[in-house]
């Protein structure tokens, strides 16, 4: 029996766990939760945010709110985040401060990769050479066994995570406004066998406990694609050679200190299909798609871990704007579903979102866009605003936005080259295909119903219309 003073204490200490907690995304078994109420939602990446001006962040906070999306995602890391070992560019950091200060005016959250498996902003052969070591004598998977590089990326999550903001005074980690971190953007392995996926799952393990040790209020992720490499999920890829981009995303997302499953869909994923290594077309798709989704959602549930797609879109140039408006009518409509039947499908995110002159990557939907339901946005924050000097007295635009001449399309073609073992990936993709056939049908959606319902929106259009939902 407790005695009274014990009970009190441990009273106390409930509350102060609870209080903690308050206002953070946490997960309950398979769901995500605010406050107790399951947090569903839609949202976007945002990568180039740390690479543009402060008032040009409140605008786009502002159109992001407007559009319902309530989670934003972007690089916690940067050109100079970091430049060596324990050095970070002051600037930059501080811009970082301003970008999590204004998305919490909004009340949006966000979603902060600390490192990158591709070469943009700061790749791993950066990060490398800070820790001491010559990428040009190793490659992705020397990487997750070098001791020398885990001390340094360890460190790094250190550094960022336990910043405190320059304008709240909040430590990162004790700010709800972060409700996810990610491991690393995309932590592949390509080609690698059994036992070299092993020893990136363990630096991947190691590096989640250190991140959950850190910021113990905050979610944990690996910033994982989706690929399976099992033999009960490994026909439902997007084909034969994906299971060699050396993600067991079964195995990585049941990692202990790992909170969310998540995945990045994409068109591009597609490969040649057996038995006669036709081309998925954009009916094809939407049914790979829902089957897809729906098959990560259900391991996900199995596994008691919610799940989120953090990038999902179709390239422009490959989708008319009415396939790809019907295209996010399906994907949202799985969200809807996943939220009706209380599912563990609790995001979906897109890739890119925008506003004014960034440079369209293919994928880039812009909000500033005038829509025949446009709204002009408030103007001005809430009177209960934290700060008087926000947002910046030339913001915001009024009415429905002009027409904007927007940056070059500069399409991200990036391959897999030494480093990133493109020639091992090649030669287990070849023995891949020679005994892989899909378990997914082309059939699974009527693709033209939803080109009917969202005949004559633009995609942004249904963008708002389901954030007005959730």
């Amino acid at each position: 029996m407790r005695t009274p003073s014990a009970l009190c204490s441990a009273l106390v200490t409930l509350a102060l766990a609870i209080t903690a907690q308050a206002g953070f995304v946490t997960r309950s078994g398979s769901q995500l939760q605010v406050d107790g109420t399951p947090f569903y939602f839609i949202g976007a990446n945002a990568y180039w945010l740390m690479d543009t001006a402060d008032s040009e962040v409140d605008t786009f906070f502002e159109y992001a709110q407007s559009y319902g999306l309530k989670v934003i995602r972007f690089w916690g890391f940067n050109y100079e985040l970091p430049r060596a070992a324990g050095d970070y560019d002051v600037t930059q950091f501080k811009h970082l401060d301003y970008i999590i200060r204004a998305a919490s005016y909004k009340n949006i959250k966000l979603v902060l990769a600390l490192g990158n498996t591709w070469k943009a902003y700061r790749s791993p052969e950066d990060m490398l050479r800070m820790a001491g070591v010559d990428p040009d004598q190793t490659d992705l998977l020397g990487m997750y066994r070098s001791r020398e590089f885990e001390d340094f990326y360890m460190a790094h999550i250190t550094s960022v995570v336990t910043r405190v903001n320059s304008y709240t005074g909040v430590k990162y980690s004790d700010d709800d406004t972060v409700m996810m971190w990610d491991v690393l953007n995309e932590p592949r392995c390509p080609g690698c066998n059994v036992d070299e996926r092993a020893d990136q799952q363990g630096w991947l393990s190691r590096m989640a406990d250190h991140l959950k040790s850190q910021a113990h209020n905050q979610l944990v992720a690996t910033g994982t694609e989706g690929y399976f490499t099992d033999e009960d999920n490994v026909r439902y890829n997007p084909g034969a050679g994906v299971s060699c981009e050396g993600e067991d995303w079964m195995a990585i997302s049941n990692l202990g200190s790992v909170d969310v499953a998540t995945a990045h869909v994409y068109w591009r994923q597609m490969e040649s299909i057996p038995p006669d290594w036709s081309q998925c077309d954009w009916e094809c798709y939407f049914s790979f798609y829902k089957q897809y989704v729906d098959r990560h959602a259900s391991a996900a549930g199995s596994m008691g871990k919610p799940f989120v797609i953090e990038e999902m879109n179709v390239m422009a140039s490959k989708f008319t704007p009415e396939q790809r408006a019907a295209f996010f009518q399906l994907a949202y409509d799985q969200l809807l579903d996943s939220k009706a039947n209380n599912g563990p499908l609790m995001g979906v995110m897109f890739w890119t979102v925008a506003i004014g002159k960034v440079a369209d990557d293919g994928y880039t939907i812009y909000l500033d866009v005038a829509l025949p339901s446009d709204q002009p946005p408030p103007d001005s924050p809430p009177s209960d605003s934290p700060s008087s000097d926000y947002p910046p007295s030339d913001y915001p635009p009024s009415g429905p936005a002009p027409e904007i001449e927007r940056g070059p399309v500069y399409v991200n073609d990036e391959g897999l080259d030494r480093f990133r073992r493109g020639d091992q990936r090649a030669a287990c993709a070849e023995e891949a295909s020679k005994m892989w056939l899909p378990a997914w049908t082309t059939n699974a959606v009527d693709a033209w119903s939803y080109m009917d319902r969202t005949k004559g929106k633009l995609v942004q259009e249904v963008i708002k219309e389901t954030g007005n939902q959730l």
